[in-house]
């Protein structure tokens, strides 16, 4: 089965509602199957940063913490032109990636970008079955691993070759993302029939008994 592996990179953790923006988008196409991970689309998003983004937007945590920039993004394709080869590409199709709350609750499934795809289950949500997250609760509970963390414990021959840190580059993440649904797989953690995905403009738990 394909199911398409999909990461952002953002200008702030709120979505589209509060006035963040995408600006950095890879999809990956994941052949369950076979096991094969195809890199299929990587665009830095376009936008007028010059007189309508704020201070807070010219200086998100991404452009300090990657090597995009705020000129790459001045210079880039047109959002509208961007989140029409997404649709194309991914409505009807299966899809999913690491925080889907995130990447197509607060951003792909709002407007401008209105995608309607058919969600698998959250990646993020199954790592966190065999890996610890982040930070220790008093209640002995953990917080949702990070991407890196989940690769590190998960793929440790390291098949997408990161070779150092995560790059926080949204193709990067999204083939990361495609190996540690591969290894979940592997491992009986992560499902890979199309009768337990549901068809959702937003659906992040889909059916966990499945």
């Amino acid at each position: 089965m394909i199911v398409y592996v999909v990461d952002t990179e953002t200008t702030g953790l709120y979505g589209c509602d509060r006035g963040d923006r995408v600006v950095d988008i890879g999809i990956v196409e994941v052949d369950t199957e076979r096991g094969t991970v195809i890199p299929v689309y990587s665009e830095v998003v376009g936008y007028d940063v010059s007189g309508t983004w704020s201070e807070d937007q010219k200086n998100a945590w991404i452009f300090s913490h990657s090597d995009l920039t705020l000129d790459m993004v001045a210079r880039a394709k047109p959002l509208e032109e961007i989140a029409r080869d997404v649709r194309l590409i991914l409505d009807g199709h299966v899809a999913a990636s690491y925080n889907e709350e995130f990447d197509f609750g607060k951003f792909l499934c709002k407007s401008p970008w209105d995608v309607d795809c058919v969600l698998a289950p959250d990646i993020m949500l199954r790592a966190h079955r065999l890996i610890d997250g982040d930070y220790l609760f008093s209640d002995g509970s953990t917080s949702w691993p990070k991407l890196e963390t989940a690769y590190r414990g998960l793929c440790p021959d390291d098949p997408a070759h990161l070779d150092g840190p995560q790059a926080h580059r949204a193709l990067s993440d999204a083939v990361v993302a495609s190996h540690v649904m591969l290894a979940l797989i592997g491992r009986g953690e992560y499902p890979d029939r199309l009768d337990c995905f549901e068809r959702s403009s937003f659906s992040v738990f889909a059916r966990e008994g499945c």
